[in-house]
């Protein structure tokens, strides 16, 4: 699912160094803030298996509640608190199953409207670069670490990477982010073709 001023004089260095240290906190903020968020990025997958890379272009609109839609390439997974659809226009087919209390697919991005419950942030160059932990309690299947880089200046996310459990290199680029957005129900139903096959699990 994109800087600090220099300073003169220590103290006003400081100061900076600060406000860098706090710029995460501060997006980590709009991501958790009511209502919907809407980020548009290109997914890249690097595999070392295979010696080669994926890029997929994708959307996604995650509501404060819970609720999600998430589009990659031609998989869609949408979460209306009671129901994932699982769209693949390939196929041209919907899975349809009540998830289990752990996190479920599509969770890929939606974790980052609540970084905070899921991991512990460390600054590795405060303002611009951080790694995050998984904390030992965190319920789901995320990721175990994540390495996010920031626009400081803008507030904005650039790049999220982390390993998969396949031990794939995956690499987020945020070309659109919007928060603060109303969120109508009817961003989370999925839009399938008449023709669609449809799979209840």
């Amino acid at each position: 699912m994109k800087k600090a001023p220099v300073a003169l004089v220590w103290a006003v260095a400081a100061g900076s160094v600060l406000g860098a240290s706090d710029s995460f906190e501060l997006i980590k903020e709009k991501l958790g803030a009511e209502g919907c968020s809407y980020y548009e990025f290109i997914s890249i997958v690097e595999s070392d298996v295979f010696d080669d890379a994926d890029t997929a272009s994708g959307f996604a609109c995650l509501a404060s509640d819970g609720r999600y839609n998430v589009k990659v390439a031609d998989e869609q997974y949408v979460y209306d608190l009671a129901y994932l659809y699982t769209y693949s226009a390939s196929s041209n087919q919907v899975i349809i199953e009540t998830p289990d209390s752990g996190a479920v697919a599509g969770e890929e991005l939606s974790f980052i409207t609540r970084l905070d419950d899921v991991y512990t942030t460390t600054a590795v160059t405060a303002g611009k670069r951080y790694h995050l932990v998984r904390q030992p309690d965190a319920v789901g299947d995320y990721p175990d670490s994540l390495d996010v880089l920031i626009d400081a200046q803008n507030l904005l996310l650039k790049q999220i990477r982390y390993f998969d459990v396949n031990g794939d290199l995956n690499i987020i680029l945020f070309t659109v982010q919007d928060y603060g957005l109303p969120c109508a129900d009817s961003l989370f139903r999925l839009m399938a073709p008449d023709s669609v096959e449809t799979v209840r699990l």
